[in-house]
């Protein structure tokens, strides 16, 4: 009678091909998470965008979104480090801080608050001279300003950066051409 099961050889050889194939599977893998960090990034900003002028319509009155690093429209143009909506009825583009307690209370106040960027994404968010620090939009939906652009750069540069048109009228599309955008 012949003994069930495996040889020492046969899990050998079939340890050595696992191996070989996770060896192989696994960078790839990670460029995957990577690219689904940017994106998931790319998202949430044009959500928060939307967000943004969809509450400027439904108040009838400017509300902005600003890049927020500490917790403030400090103006360093860190996109990735955050940002928050507010109403901004005085059109200034920044979220006044009425009585120093770190809470944006001045104007109508905070609506949204985005601190501490993605999992799994290292890169940066950058805004062109329109967009470099906040958005506005008026009770319209129009944004202030020109059209700008935000180019969502990972720092592994085996990926590609995708960047964020904002037009005049508000719309907000996502851009895979590279010459539209500035990356560091």
């Amino acid at each position: 009678m012949r003994a069930q099961g495996f040889t020492l050889i046969e899990l050998m050889v079939v340890l050595a091909v696992s191996i070989i194939l996770l060896t192989v599977a696994i960078p790839t893998f990670s460029t995957v998470i990577e690219q689904h960090a940017v994106r998931d990034a790319r998202d949430r900003l044009v959500r928060s965008i939307r967000f943004t002028r969809l509450s400027a319509v439904d108040q009838g009155e400017p509300v902005s979104i600003c890049a927020a690093a500490d917790g403030t429209c400090s103006g360093n143009g860190r996109w990735e480090a955050g940002w928050m909506v507010f109403a901004d009825p005085n059109g200034d583009g920044d979220c006044e801080d009425a009585n120093g307690d770190g809470i944006c209370d001045g104007d109508s106040g905070l609506i949204l608050r985005r601190s501490a960027m993605f999992r799994g994404f290292h890169g940066t968010m950058r805004g062109n001279y329109f967009v470099r620090d906040h958005i506005r939009f008026d009770p319209r939906g129009f944004s202030y300003l020109s059209n700008g652009t935000i180019s969502v750069c990972p720092d592994n540069d085996a990926l590609s950066p995708i960047g964020l048109i904002l037009s005049n009228p508000g719309r907000v599309r996502v851009t895979a051409d590279t010459a539209l955008l500035s990356c560091p």
